[in-house]
């Protein structure tokens, strides 16, 4: 059994509704540019995740070449329209992806509306919270949890920005795995997951 990794999720859960309600141009690029913390990049020892090349630093990485794009494009039906650039932060845990999404021609939501839209759509999504119009998801709010987070916003410039935290450890790893295990075994989704876990 597979589910999706950790800038999937958070970028998905953050795209996803608008997309499928029909408010994105389905020609134009979506641009989605994620943090994560350090713990993202497993556990061997590398240069990049040293704390004394890590802390008080950020940077991009595999620009235009992520091994997560072809995944994010498949779930959102993107395919070869994803502009998706990883960052690197001096967190423990934590991930935050931000999806700038060009409305379809015609398509004029209030933020209010698409808070709505969203509400609606995660009504039986027990680990997803919307955020009210003109509130931001943290990664603060979500660490040691298998919760998301998401938040969406209009743009005057014709543009909806989406926002999604997970903590990249919970819901992006092992505790998304057993969420999947969950709903496979007819269980509740929640099953074991509604314990907080002590931050790394």
């Amino acid at each position: 059994m597979g589910c999706a990794g950790c800038y999937p999720t958070a970028t998905s859960l953050a795209a996803a509704p608008a997309i499928r309600a029909g408010f994105v141009d389905a020609a134009a690029p979506v641009v989605a540019d994620a943090v994560s913390g350090v713990t993202g990049a497993g556990k061997k020892a590398t240069e990049r995740t040293h704390f004394c090349f890590a802390n008080e630093n950020m940077e991009a990485y595999g620009v235009g070449t992520h091994r997560h794009t072809p995944e994010i494009e498949q779930i959102l039906g993107l395919q070869g329209r994803l502009v998706f650039t990883p960052h690197l932060a001096p967190l423990n845990r934590g991930l935050l992806s931000t999806v700038t999404l060009p409305l379809a021609l015609g398509a004029a939501p209030s933020t209010e509306e698409l808070v709505a839209l969203y509400r609606d759509f995660y009504a039986a999504s027990p680990l997803v919270s919307v955020m009210d119009a003109g509130v931001q998801p943290r990664t603060a709010s979500v660490a040691g949890t298998c919760r998301a987070q998401v938040g969406v916003a209009v743009h005057p410039a014709g543009l909806i920005v989406a926002t999604g935290a997970i903590d990249n450890l919970g819901k992006g790893a092992a505790g998304q795995g057993v969420q999947c295990a969950n709903i496979v075994f007819g269980l509740p989704e929640t099953c074991g997951l509604e314990e907080i876990a002590n931050p790394v």
